[in-house]
């Protein structure tokens, strides 16, 4: 059925901006449709990745409607992998290990029975802000491996096993008072304006960042960006350091206005 399906998706030269679901119903099941619907829709997911990586900028593979742009950064990506093998390092003589860098990203790492009280001793110190297991990365697409962590592998195992819990969070006040000091303008929204943005955001509302009802907004060139989960989930798995994070996301917004002109 699926060769079926190919076939009449290559002759008639079906795509999922003209897809005439209507018509094509009139010849073929309920069943074979859905499939016929699914593979053009997979098609033009895939047309659209070639193209970005082609063009290095075209529309979405998710929504169409959004432009992707690829940027080169100009600048090292630094992360703090240096920090937790550091504190991995301390396990080797006491049970917890904890460290902040630069007063915004909380880390906690714990084995034996401080498993479970490291849970208790992390909620006050990132209080009032939650904080994540490393391994709560898994499932998620944007964020590397922890595999390909360059921690020693013996780390890697007792992490993934469970022998060794890691504890991330971040210091939202502080890193909205890092960015301002970087010069990237950064502050709370008010619950209005966030649902203001939220109402009108064309895709899927989960994916802005959001706390106790309030969104964080960056301005760069004038304009006003509400941050998505994506900007933070590099931080918290793949350990960029906020001051990374933030040129990076100033870079590549002056460089799309750059590629629009």
């Amino acid at each position: 059925m699926n060769f079926k399906a190919l076939d009449i998706i290559a002759e008639r030269k079906l795509t999922d901006d003209d897809f005439d679901e209507k018509k094509l119903s009139e010849e073929f099941d309920a069943k074979f449709m859905k499939q016929i619907k699914r593979m053009v829709v997979q098609k033009g997911k895939t047309e659209r990745a070639a193209k970005i990586l082609q063009d290095h900028k075209g529309p979405d593979p998710k929504y169409k409607d959004t432009t992707i742009f690829i940027v080169e950064n100009d600048f090292p990506l630094e992360t703090y992998h240096g920090d937790l093998i550091n504190l991995s390092r301390q396990l080797e003589t006491k049970d917890w290990a904890y460290d902040s860098v630069g007063a915004i990203v909380n880390i906690g790492m714990y084995k034996n029975e401080w498993r479970a009280y490291g849970q208790f001793s992390m909620k006050q110190l990132c209080d009032p802000f939650p904080f994540v297991d490393l391994m709560a990365s898994r499932g998620i697409l944007i964020c590397e491996p922890i595999f390909l962590k360059p921690l020693p592998e013996d780390i890697i195992m007792d992490i993934v096993l469970g022998r060794i819990k890691v504890y991330i969070g971040i210091d939202y006040n502080n890193f909205i008072k890092f960015s301002n000091d970087l010069g990237v303008k950064a502050s709370w929204s008010t619950p209005k304006e966030l649902q203001k943005y939220l109402k009108d955001y064309p895709h899927d509302r989960r994916e802005i960042f959001s706390f106790d009802n309030k969104g964080l907004k960056i301005e760069i060139d004038g304009n006003e960006i509400f941050v998505g989960h994506g900007f933070f989930t590099k931080i918290l798995f793949d350990h960029f350091l906020p001051e990374t994070m933030i040129l990076k996301y100033n870079g590549m917004i002056e460089n799309l206005g750059d590629s629009e002109q």
